[in-house]
């Protein structure tokens, strides 16, 4: 999947709105269950697959490191 720069800014946005996917202090970070319904959540959101989702979260988490 090709990622446009609104596409990105789209995905930074809706993945700011659901702390418990990145911020590990966040006493339900580590609840699959709830993550699982986040990653849900933004891929009806934007329409891409959560495979998709998660490829991008994880290109993001090592840029930011």
């Amino acid at each position: 999947m090709e990622w446009t720069n609104e596409m990105t800014l789209e995905f930074i946005q809706a993945y700011e709105k659901c702390p418990v996917l990145w911020d590990p202090k966040n006493p339900q970070h580590k609840n699959r269950n709830i993550l699982n319904y986040s990653r849900l959540k933004i891929e009806k959101e934007l329409e891409i697959s959560v495979a998709a989702l998660k490829k991008k979260s994880r290109l993001c988490q090592h840029i930011e490191h």
